[in-house]
Parts: C-alpha cells; structure tokens; sequence
C-alpha cells in the first residue's frame, strides 16, 4: 500500500470540485507553483482532538498533517471532519509550518467523500489532501474528480 498526494490545485481543475474550490482561498503560498519543498518534519495530529491541533499550532513542524483516518476512533470520524474543518475556517496557520495538510480516510472506506466533502465547505482550504492506501490507480482518479455536492458538512 502507499499514500499518495493530490494537491488542491489538481482539485481545482476538476469538473466536479470546481465551483466548490472557487470560492475557497488558499491562504499561503500559491498551489500552481512546482517545486521542491524540503520537509524535515512532519507532524499528524488526530483531527478529531481540537486541544492537540491547537498545541501542535505553537511547534515548529515543517509539515502538519491533520488527520481524519488512523489516527481517529471510527466513531470519532464524523467529529474529526467537523473538527478540522472549523479549525480551517479560522485560516490560522502553525508557526514555520510550510504545508499544511489533511489526510482522509481511504476511498475504499466510503467515508472519503464525507471528508472532502465537509473540508471543501471550511472557507479556508488546507495546502495539501493527503489520500491514504491507495491499492489501484482508479482510487486516486476518483479523488480527483470526484463529483461532490455543495452539501456542507454541518447538514449532512
């Protein structure tokens, strides 16, 4: 199994997202731009624990990754999405983090498009969608041109 990345950007091109992301505002650094960035440290912190993510806001972490997957109780998932996404509606950023970054349950779950669906309604994205045990390529197609509903978390 590997983890694979997608970034909002490729999001954006989407048919299906793109409305949804139009409205959204990458708050640092532009996603367009390809290159190298070098990651010394990389932080998951469970999504579904506010007191965390906001302790993990204050350390030095190149990379934090907020987590809605293993890092979670399976009857926390639902918590965990709300959680992160009301953590990116504030748009704060931790201190020297370079990405920020939200890891979502895998696409073989079924609970995949409940994630990116209450992620895209925060008003601030994350720089990073982080899409976990991928075991076939149509996975990863799936994510990025998943057709999503303008269904907020909060109504579903």
């Amino acid at each position: 199994m590997s983890s694979s990345l997608i970034t909002w950007a490729a999001l954006r091109r989407t048919h299906g997202l793109r409305k949804l992301l139009q409205k959204a505002q990458v708050p640092c650094g532009s996603p367009t731009l390809r290159h190298y960035t070098p990651r010394r440290a990389v932080l998951y912190v469970p999504g579904s624990d506010e007191r965390k993510i906001t302790k993990a806001f204050g350390l030095d972490a190149d990379c934090m990754v907020l987590d809605c997957e293993d890092g979670v109780a399976a009857n926390k998932k639902k918590e965990a999405r709300e959680t992160v996404a009301r953590v990116l509606d504030k748009g704060e950023r931790p201190q020297g983090c370079r990405d920020l970054a939200v890891r979502i349950n895998a696409v073989s779950t079924g609970l995949a498009e409940d994630d990116i669906r209450c992620l895209l309604g925060a008003s601030h994205l994350p720089n990073t969608m982080l899409v976990p045990k991928v075991e076939e390529i149509k996975q990863l197609d799936w994510a990025q041109g998943a057709r999503i509903g303008a269904t907020l978390c909060s109504e579903a």
